[in-house]
């Protein structure tokens, strides 16, 4: 069985007539079993660059780190519903739900578009958002659009919807990002005149400047993944166009003499998260350089001997700072079936280009040959067999095992999606509020989860797994927010497993009615996988 809010609403309404009597909180299922698939959102252009909608099963290929697989599943998904779509009712009063179909404007195929100041100049930032007003005049009925921003956090500038009016008078409000941060991390050279203490005064700023690229990118990372957590569970593909200055893979390491002053640190560890977060949400990245057509600083016109057709002998450090940051973008839309755009003043066609690519996709599923859930990454190739077609998809996956997390990590991760400024959708909630209830100044909580996101794994005859929920709390907007946590520790005979699949997984809990007045936000997380889901409610 699926849950659905008017599950939790029925169990609410049935909660209110039987206040006064002394209930037990239910435990549920976790029924996907640990058999390991993998999904791939694969695009399909002919020669032209038109999506092609007529591929069948038989014509794909795909090989897991250089081994032919076996193709179990295949499924094209178009942006467009169907006309005759059944829409679900409306949501009950004092019921909230983070499921896709109760969220209005949900599409098959949605693009974010991540208006990235955090590592942009202000100069960038203002073409960005002039090209970005001349797109959403292209709009079409079918195309649903959000535009996030991102400064020290993730900001939602809008929400998706397919109106280009409501967009544009967001945008055209919105201010620049005017953060320290871009520049502490680009230091000029000291001139004081004295070698010594220019020295000690590169040292320290080099410093300062290496502490600001590593928040950069941890802030940039951390979003990236947040983005993907709350676009999970939507059907189809879904595009993040990621309009930014970008930030390098690496500190310190840009020559083959490492600068020993420094605290040298590669960040590929910090984008492989994020990476594997997007693809798992079948999240294509289009990284777009918001610095528009970019000159090559070592072959400017003030760099002499510019008629000589032979490559300077060494490359300028402003020259390794773009191509750093190119590789960044690149090594991210490899990863997860997007493309890059560099060195284009028509932002507006990359934004284009996104949501075109998700017009027509195929999305295949395979069980690996291979036994080796190490958490290393394995390479992708996919093949269509028919001559003249070209295809993209995700460069590969990490092959992590359903193992339980540390009690430390659950936590940080629960607190982490509380903080979000979006619901996770990874793990499909419902929750149901009954104020007054057992007694005046308490309000039940009732919680619905969806047993089909949850993930367990067999112990004997039983189906063993834990699933954390916090409760983040807060009674007025000046008030200090409170939070507690529980974990679900799940141990199902086949009976109550056979029940638990029928009946859905339900959790009651009553809270004091001025400690939720002004906001409560429900995180779930699956220990076994990581999988979130989370409800915002803000009364």
């Amino acid at each position: 069985m699926t849950l659905r809010p008017a599950v939790v609403a029925a169990g609410c309404a049935l909660l209110v007539l039987s206040a006064g009597a002394q209930t037990q909180t239910p435990v549920g299922p976790v029924l996907r079993a640990t058999t390991h698939v993998v999904e791939v959102n694969v695009v399909v252009h002919d020669r032209k660059g038109a999506p092609v909608a007529d591929v069948a099963r038989e014509e794909f290929e795909i090989y897991d780190e250089g081994v032919k697989q076996q193709v179990a599943t295949l499924r094209m998904e178009r942006t467009e519903p169907a006309a005759d779509a059944p829409r679900p009712a409306p949501l009950p009063p004092n019921v909230y739900s983070n499921l896709p179909a109760y969220r209005p404007n949900t599409a098959r195929a949605v693009t974010v578009v991540l208006m990235d100041g955090l590592n942009t100049p202000a100069a960038d930032q203002i073409y960005a958002r002039a090209q970005l007003i001349t797109f959403l005049g292209t709009l079409t009925p079918s195309d649903r659009v959000a535009i996030y921003t991102l400064g020290r956090s993730l900001r939602v500038l809008h929400d998706f919807t397919d109106d280009p009016q409501s967009l544009l008078r967001v945008l055209r409000k919105h201010g620049l990002y005017l953060g320290s941060e871009l520049a502490d991390s680009q230091p000029a050279p000291s001139d004081m005149g004295d070698p010594e203490m220019d020295a000690y005064l590169n040292e320290a700023s080099q410093k300062t400047a290496d502490f600001q690229v590593t928040a950069r990118v941890q802030i940039t990372m951390n979003a990236l993944e947040t983005i993907a957590q709350h676009v999970s569970a939507l059907p189809g593909r879904k595009n993040l166009v990621w309009v930014s200055g970008g930030f390098p893979l690496s500190i310190g390491m840009e020559q083959l003499s490492l600068d020993t002053s420094r605290d040298n640190r590669n960040f590929s560890g910090e984008v492989a998260s994020a990476a594997r977060a997007i693809a798992a949400a079948q999240l294509a990245v289009y990284p777009v350089d918001a610095r528009g057509l970019i000159s090559q600083p070592d072959y400017s016109a003030s760099t002499p001997n510019t008629r000589n057709p032979r490559p300077p002998p060494t490359r300028s450090k402003a020259t390794d700072e773009i191509q750093q940051t190119q590789e960044t973008m690149t090594d991210m839309a490899k990863r997860t079936g997007g493309r890059a755009y560099f060195n284009t003043n028509d932002l507006k066609a990359a934004v284009r280009g996104a949501i075109d690519d998700a017009r027509v996709t195929y999305l295949l599923g395979y069980y690996p040959t291979h036994n080796s859930w190490d958490g290393r990454f394995r390479t992708l190739k996919v093949k269509v067999t028919r001559p003249g077609l070209d295809v993209r998809y995700r460069l590969g996956y990490f092959a992590f095992g359903d193992q339980p997390a540390t009690e430390q990590t659950r936590r940080a991760a629960l607190m982490a999606a509380a903080s979000s400024p979006l619901d996770a959708t990874s793990i499909g909630l419902s929750v149901g509020l009954s104020p007054d209830t057992p007694a005046p100044g308490s309000t039940r909580v009732l919680l619905g989860i969806e047993p089909r996101h949850l993930t367990l794994r067999q112990e004997g005859v039983n189906r063993i797994g834990l699933v954390d929920v916090l409760f983040f709390m807060q009674g007025a907007p000046e008030e200090p927010a409170t939070a507690t946590a529980e974990t679900m520790n799940l141990s199902l005979s086949p009976q109550r497993y056979e029940a638990a699949s029928k009946e859905g997984l339900l959790m009651a809990k009553d809270i004091e009615s001025a400690r939720i007045k002004y906001r409560l936000k429900i995180v779930v997380r699956d220990a076994a996988t990581g999988s979130v889901g989370s409800v915002s409610i803000r009364r």
